[in-house]
């Protein structure tokens, strides 16, 4: 196959450009908030199943502490009750006084434990609100910060995307320029050879596999004409010469 000088100086031009996109999907790709998100969305997990954690022991209390509200009501109505046939005189006989008078001692025992009781729930209500307010804060935190490193993906990944996209024009512009053969080569060498199809030779060195040239390999590139595309017989690349080759 042969090209001009040009024309081959043109195909390390669309390597470059090749080289820069796979360079910004990759940067893409591997984005440090990326990784932060991974982070932050396992710790936002975390957070949200702790809130839900102690919002369900904070509902429990509440709901114990509303049945004991609801007993204790229910005693002190049973108690004033009794208390008020007893001072309205209507018991009929001593013996049913004196088990009314009985009663009413046992409500208000039972009212002073069910409101210890009460008291001592109210005293971990506290203390599990205070949770829930900071488990809360704590999530809110997270929530944030996830917000706001999704933003800064989001900002990379608009300036990544016009780098491509200027840059995918650019190559657009470079293979209209060449040959469609050496354009199909360069394309089946780049797959071949981890995205880098075309390679300059620089001080008699392959800038593909960085193999100095020495002795058969170098009389033969020094031979050979300048249109004719040449290749590395090491990796195989279109080996392109430049001023700076060393021949």
């Amino acid at each position: 196959m042969k090209a001009t000088q040009d024309v081959q100086l043109r195909l390390l031009d669309l390597q470059a450009t090749d080289t820069t996109r796979a360079q910004l999907a990759h940067r893409r790709a591997t984005l440090p908030a990326l990784a932060e998100l991974d982070r932050l969305s396992i710790q936002t997990d975390e957070a949200a199943a702790a809130v839900a954690q102690v919002s369900t022991k904070l509902d429990e209390l509440d709901q114990h502490i509303r049945a004991l509200e609801r007993e204790v009501d229910s005693v002190r109505t049973r108690a004033r009750r009794d208390q008020e046939r007893m001072d309205a005189g209507t018991v009929s006989s001593a013996k049913e006084l004196s088990s009314m008078q009985h009663e009413v001692q046992t409500l208000a025992s039972k009212q002073r434990d069910l409101e210890d009781r009460e008291l001592e729930l109210m005293e971990q209500r506290e203390a599990v609100d205070a949770e829930v307010s900071a488990a809360s804060r704590q999530l809110d935190q997270l929530t944030r910060a996830h917000a706001l490193t999704v933003e800064r993906r989001d900002t990379s990944y608009v300036e990544i995307d016009a780098d491509d996209a200027a840059a995918l024009v650019l190559r657009d512009q470079l293979v209209a320029q060449l040959p469609a053969e050496l354009v199909a080569k360069y394309e089946q060498l780049r797959v071949r050879n981890a995205g880098v199809g075309a390679a300059a030779l620089r001080a008699r060195r392959c800038q593909g596999c960085q193999l100095e040239l020495f002795g058969t390999a170098l009389a033969q590139l020094r031979s050979a004409p300048e249109e004719e595309v040449v290749y590395c017989e090491e990796c195989g690349r279109i080996l392109v010469r430049t001023a700076q080759s060393g021949l």
